[in-house]
């Protein structure tokens, strides 16, 4: 059909997705698919115990003084990394290193990402499920991010694995691994966070730490492969990030983000 239908055919997903997001987005009282009992739920709890935004927080001066950020900020880079080689270099991996044709190299690329939708949906999940509300609040969301790069470093071994089975197993587990991690570290952040009017610049930093190191997997991957004639050391590239990930994560994702928003103190005459 050539290529120009791959293009007019996701794009048309895109204006039918956008139909299915006005129909069923909405807020409580609009929703008319939610059920009676969960709306009133919803509509009692949703404002109990939440501190007002305040919009000065500590800026992204305040943000970037924060270890935890710097963090998030390395941890998220390396994920991203290793995802954007995946998506741009895959096929093209499978193609010339692995001897496929263009239509199997791209059904075994969607193999992997297939996995992945699920092993993100599952892991994220049980993470929630998992961490009590305690746990939340000391950052341990960060085991979580750290275990998904220490399996992204599995793709160390691909340059080894003799059989295509072996080849999509491994990738598979990293790129399943390069889908957990994101999502954990982005709600590892809203765990971290103590100042609402920082979330957005915090959420901000932590995707410029993603696409930062992210553009560049593309880039240094053609560098690599046209230097060396492999791909092997852009899988080692890409193994070296994760480990350093794994360690970001652990040893920074930390403490606190912004600062620790207060009640006001009651004034006299009116703590009855």
């Amino acid at each position: 059909m050539s290529w120009r239908w791959s293009f007019i055919i996701t794009g048309a997903v895109g204006f039918v997705w956008v139909l299915v997001w006005f129909a069923l987005v909405s807020t409580p009282e609009k929703t008319r698919w939610l059920p009676e009992a969960e709306r009133e739920l919803i509509l009692r709890e949703r404002d109990a115990g939440i501190v007002p935004p305040s919009h000065s927080g500590g800026g992204y001066l305040g943000l970037i003084r924060c270890p935890a950020m710097w963090g998030v900020f390395i941890s998220q880079g390396c994920l991203v990394y290793t995802g954007y080689l995946y998506v741009s270099w895959l096929p093209n991996y499978l193609q010339t290193a692995r001897h496929l044709s263009m239509l199997n190299s791209g059904i075994y690329t969607a193999i992997p990402f297939l996995v992945a939708m699920v092993v993100g949906l599952v892991a994220n999940w049980a993470g929630d499920r998992l961490l009590s509300a305690e746990a939340v609040r000391d950052g341990n969301r960060r085991y979580l991010v750290a275990l998904s790069l220490l399996f992204m470093a599995a793709g160390l071994a691909i340059p080894f694995a003799q059989s295509l089975a072996a080849v999509i197993t491994l990738i598979t587990i990293v790129v399943s691994s390069a889908h957990v991690g994101p999502a954990a570290n982005s709600a590892l952040v809203g765990d971290l966070l103590r100042s609402p009017g920082d979330a957005g610049r915090a959420f901000a930093f932590l995707v410029l730490g993603g696409n930062t190191f992210g553009l560049l997997a593309p880039i240094v991957t053609g560098y690599v492969v046209a230097a060396t004639g492999s791909f092997n050391a852009a899988f080692a590239v890409a193994g070296a990030l994760a480990l350093v990930g794994a360690v970001a994560a652990v040893a920074l994702a930390r403490g606190t983000l912004g600062e620790h928003v207060r009640p006001p103190l009651a004034r006299p005459g009116l703590a009855n």
